[in-house]
């Protein structure tokens, strides 16, 4: 069974990510993240965010 992707409001993909709206521009402008028009609204699918989170870089933490 193929899950449909959730249309997220800008706010909300602004608190899941806690970024600011500049940030989100930012990311748009950079192709990280796409934002896309629902008549009036612009929103973003769960699975564009689901995607960004997962090529964000692995932290590199040094064990003693």
């Amino acid at each position: 069974m193929t899950m449909t992707p959730r249309l997220l409001p800008l706010s909300e993909v602004q608190k899941v990510l806690n970024i600011s709206p500049a940030t989100l521009y930012r990311l748009a402008t950079k192709g990280d993240i796409s934002i896309r028009k629902l008549g009036n609204k612009s929103v973003v699918l769960s699975t564009d965010v689901d995607a960004y989170l997962a090529n964000l870089p692995v932290a590199k933490i040094n064990s003693k």
